[in-house]
């Protein structure tokens, strides 16, 4: 009767353990019934990217800088401030200093 009880046992603990180790595999038997999607690189670096998202210029006048450059290119920037303007006003704040009351483009000198 333990021998009855054991083999149960142990065939029943057998497909539990084995139901944990399960899984579907795709095997093919060569490479022409494998679908290949090409992937399309939406990623266009520099110029063309930095312009549609309006970062278009590439100099400032000797007296100004450039501010808020292209994530994509350093090359392309939105905007030429005078020198120094180069802090957001809660910048300045996080510094411990008081943003300019002057502002360009949204760009403060810290006092």
């Amino acid at each position: 009767m333990r021998k009855i009880l054991l083999f149960i046992t142990l065939i029943v603990f057998s497909f539990t353990a084995a139901d944990a180790f399960a899984g579907v595999r795709s095997i093919v038997e060569s490479s022409s019934h494998t679908q290949r999607t090409p992937i399309k690189n939406t990623y266009t670096p520099n110029f063309r990217n930095c312009q549609s998202l309006g970062y278009s210029m590439t100099s400032c006048p000797s007296q100004q800088q450039a501010v808020e450059y292209c994530p994509t290119s350093s090359n392309y920037f939105k905007y030429c401030c005078p020198k120094g303007f180069i802090h957001k006003a809660h910048e300045c704040r996080e510094l411990g200093r008081k943003p300019s009351g002057k502002a360009c483009h949204g760009y403060h000198m810290c006092e």
